[in-house]
Formats: structure tokens, sequence, C-alpha cells
């Protein structure tokens, strides 16, 4: 399969910017690492047809290039379908990053060059480029990068541009900062948007976090997402969140034609206003209990409320990965709407344990609707997983899920991963 333009620049980007490093380098002791992870899926599509698609995620970080903190960063995904197609292709494969990176000795300026992620601001995605980041005298920080947006390419990348900028200034317990993008298509604005970002920490026990982010093309506020968590007061700690969202200035800056699915997904004119609030009470040092509700006012859909109770367990940790050994949870939470596609009852049930270097987990999702969806008034899942860790570096997982939903009448999915962790230092 011919690759697409858009991984062939990225590749190119990582070329040249890797070579304009290595050939006039000193040798000192690289440092190489690398992850591997190996997926074999086996799952039923929407118009039936049995797919088998194998996937290799490749990540790689070469470092100590140059005196200086230098490295060469990669990662990106081969598939193959054993059975069945996707999109009437066999075979597929993307550069997801691939960068020249430099950092100096004292932390306080850094450069890349290549593929990469940006999340600066009101900032996402990735972008064909250079981004540099510089500490400024008093706690201030700017970072600015220029590129290529990555995105479907099939309307060509010819006067394709993205750029953007961020500026903060800060301390131990505060940061605020600003941001701005600006993407071109074939050489005709895209995206215009501008935000605000904030971050404080008054106390020990109290942090609020959240943005404000401006469409300048649409003239309109994108959202409004602020956050905030509180405790432990007496081993009760509390999260909050308030949301205002503007479907019309938000979904317009994206690169999804979300208006174009069929009626009644999403409407242009549709707002919602969140209000949620959830509380954790630490019974003792292994269970804690959780309530939660939330308030959803919908301009078009009307209003609803989530609300609900749910209690966990869990115990110890260790192995290939950080995460307790044993634990249990149940959760039972009601959505009561206006519409019937706001009014159901969800539960959940899990329970996981390590058994050395063996560890399962059980989890069972059950949705009751009040109204049949096409046809379908129960929606469960049941999904089981067995892992294994072979070596410190390698660790073999297996999962298989069971669902019935208003899409599937029955739908059996599996998957067999395999992660390996390798590295190597020399000259």
């Amino acid at each position: 399969m011919k690759q697409s333009p858009s991984t062939h620049r990225g590749l190119y980007w990582l070329l040249i910017a890797a070579l304009s490093v290595l050939l006039p380098c000193e040798v000192h002791a690289i440092s190489v690492e690398g992850k591997s992870t190996t997926y074999l899926q086996t799952r039923e599509s929407a118009d039936s047809d049995f797919q088998s698609p194998i996937f290799e995620y490749i990540e790689l970080k070469v470092q100590n290039l140059a005196e200086e903190d230098i490295s060469v960063n990669f990662g990106g995904w081969f598939k193959r379908d054993l059975a069945g197609t996707t999109f009437d292709r066999k075979t597929s494969y993307d550069l997801q990053y691939g960068y020249l990176q430099w950092n100096n000795r004292d932390g306080n300026m850094g450069a890349r060059a290549g593929r990469f992620y940006v999340f600066e601001g009101v900032s996402a995605g990735q972008v064909d480029g250079v981004y540099g980041r510089m500490t400024l005298p008093g706690s201030g920080r700017v970072s600015i990068y220029v590129g290529s947006p990555v995105a479907d390419d099939s309307d060509g990348r010819g006067g394709d541009f993205i750029g953007g900028a961020r500026a903060s200034y800060g301390g131990k317990h505060y940061d605020i900062g600003i941001s701005y993008l600006n993407e071109r298509n074939d050489s005709s604005s895209y995206r215009e948007e501008a935000g605000l970002d904030v971050w404080a920490r008054p106390s020990e026990v109290v942090s609020i976090s959240g943005h404000s982010f401006y469409n300048i093309d649409t003239s309109g506020f994108m959202d409004h997402s602020y956050y905030f968590t509180a405790g432990p007061f007496s081993n009760i700690s509390l999260r909050g969140e308030v949301s205002r969202i503007s479907y019309r200035h938000y979904f317009s800056a994206t690169n999804t034609p979300v208006f174009s699915f069929r009626p009644g997904v999403l409407d242009k004119d549709e707002k919602l206003l969140l209000a949620g609030l959830s509380a954790d009470w630490a019974i003792n040092d292994l269970i804690t209990a959780t309530v939660t509700l939330k308030h959803y006012d919908y301009d078009v859909l009307g209003n609803a409320v989530y609300y609900g109770a749910g209690v966990r367990y869990d115990s110890g940790s260790g192995g290939f990965t950080v995460r307790p050994s044993q634990g249990a949870g149940l959760a039972i939470h009601r959505m009561d709407g206006d519409t019937e596609t706001l009014s159901y009852t969800e539960i959940r049930l899990y329970g996981f344990r390590k058994f050395g270097i063996i560890d399962t987990a059980l989890d069972i999702v059950d949705v009751v609707y009040d109204e049949p969806r096409n046809g379908v008034d129960n929606a469960y899942s049941l999904s089981a997983s067995c892992g294994y860790d072979l070596k410190d570096n390698m660790r073999l997982d297996a999962d298989v899920e069971y669902g019935h939903n208003p899409d599937f009448d029955s739908e059996l999915r599996a998957m067999l991963k395999f992660i390996y962790l390798f590295g190597t230092t020399g000259a």
C-alpha cells in the first residue's frame, strides 16, 4: 500500500534533523530505550465481516548524542489484517512521532524538530515542524511552534500551515497561561483560536485548574472547563467541575465533520452547562465509598441529572506496572433526563486479583434503558483478562469481551497483547 504523504513528510523531517546532529557530533555513551507492543485482535465489524488484525507499535528513544541532552525519539505502528480488510486495505502503517530533541543542561531551554505532539494551552495535536521553549527570568515561560498539521490529507497538503504559542507565568502555587493557534488549509484560514489556562494550589488540600478557549473564526467561546479538588478532611475528599460548551464554536474547529452525522446525533445549536460534585470517603485503608452528582443542562436536549454511589476495595501493588494486587468494586448510577436518550440506569461490577506474576480481572457493565433503543432495552458487556509477567521487561496479556447492545445483537472480541521493554548503553 502506498503510504500517505503526511507519513513521508514526517520521516523526512526526522531524517534531516538527525543527520544534522549525528554527522558532526562527538561520540558519547549513547543510551537506547525502547518498547515494543504487539496486539492480535479478533472482532466482528458493523457489516458482520470477521476481522483479525495484528498491530505492532514501536517506541524508541536514543539519548546522550552530544554533551547537551540531545535525543532522537520515534514512535510508529504497522498493521496487517490476517482476516478481512479495513477500508479495503490489508496493510497499513503510520508514523505517530519522530523528532530530534535538544535540552540544555540547566533545563530552561529546549527544542524539537520533526513530527511531534504539541500540548500548549489551546493547541493539541500532531505537527510536522519545529518547536522551541524557554524559561524567562521571574518564573515566566514561553513556547512556540510552526509547521504543517498532521491530519487527513485527502485534499493534499499544499498551502497547509499551523503555528501557535503559549506564554505563562507562575510559581510554586499557581500558573497562568495564554495561548494562540492558527491553522491554514490550502492557504485559507481553517482554525484560529485563543485560550486562557490556570492552575492554583492555595493550600495543601485545595487545588483549582481549568481553561477557557475562544474560537476567533466564529467569534465565540468554545468551552469553559474548571475543576477543583479539596481534602482529605477527616478521610473525605471532594472533586468538583463546572463546564460550558458551545457545539457550534467547539466542533467547527475540528477536523471531523461531526454535524454531517445522521440527524439527532449532534445539533449545531446545542449548548451544555455541566456542574458536578463527587465525594470519596476512605472508610479505612482498604475500602473507599464514592457518591456522585452531576447536572446536565442542554439547550436542545433538555435537562438531566446523573447521580449514584459506589464502593471499591484495593490492596497492595507491584509487578510489571504499579497496580493494586487485588480489589473489587460496585457502582450504581442513574441518568434521569427529559428525553429517552438521557434516561437509563448503569450498573458496574468489577474485580481483580494478582497471583504472583499472574493477574486476572473481570468487569461487568449493564445499562438498562427506560425506552428500548433499536429494540434493545438492556445493553451489557462482560470482559475478562489475564496477564503474565514473563520477565521484568516482558508481559503477556489476554482479553476477551462479550457484549449485547443496540448496534450488535451479539458481539465477541478477543485480544492478545505482548509488551517488551529493551535498552542498552554504549559508544
